[in-house]
């Protein structure tokens, strides 16, 4: 994601009226393939400490954003909203961000993908992320959130996600065969 630089003070706007927070998937221009790569087009050495911690802050406002929306989601739920858990503050490693809550009370696991461009720019999904889909079916859900931090909007991609979003292989763990 060649996001622009952030500044230091990034924040979600106070008020966000989540009744149009959510949309329809986009119409893709182009398919995600394992070729185009993860690095900027620019000429020059890229300051990779600065591009991970602008996208540490885009992350953690998609999260933030996706923690209100959930709350808001369930605010007619009963005590479901206050049981949602931010996860990923925790365990980075659990394949999803959030648990929360569909309205009667089915637990829902919420992978968030932030970004401050279109809801169509190129994202990455873990196998971690993928094996903890599979283990919870239905109850794994991408939330694509994007726009940030000025007019955050949202896609919802539920499990199975064949044909709903293109996935092609960018990295591959490596290791020494035993004998």
């Amino acid at each position: 994601d060649d996001s622009p630089p952030l500044p230091p003070d990034i924040a979600l706007p106070e008020h966000i009226d989540f009744d149009k927070a959510q949309v329809a998937p986009p119409v893709p221009k182009k398919r995600a393939e394992a070729s185009q790569g993860t690095g900027s087009k620019k000429k020059g050495k890229t300051d990779y400490t600065a591009k991970q911690a602008a996208n540490d802050a885009v992350g953690k406002l998609g999260e933030e954003f996706a923690m209100r929306y959930e709350k808001w989601r369930l605010k007619d739920a009963g005590d479901l909203a206050d049981k949602v858990v931010h996860v990923a503050l925790e365990d980075d490693g659990a394949g999803f961000d959030i648990i929360s809550f569909e309205p009667d009370g089915t637990e829902r696991f919420v992978e968030v993908k932030s970004t401050t461009g279109k809801a169509e720019s190129l994202f990455f999904v873990t196998d971690a992320e993928l094996r903890r889909a599979k283990e919870v079916g239905e109850r794994y859900v991408i939330m694509r959130v994007f726009d940030l931090p000025s007019d955050p909007k949202c896609v919802e991609i539920r499990y199975p996600f064949e044909g709903k979003i293109d996935l092609a292989a960018a990295v591959y763990a490596a290791s020494f065969k035993g004998e």
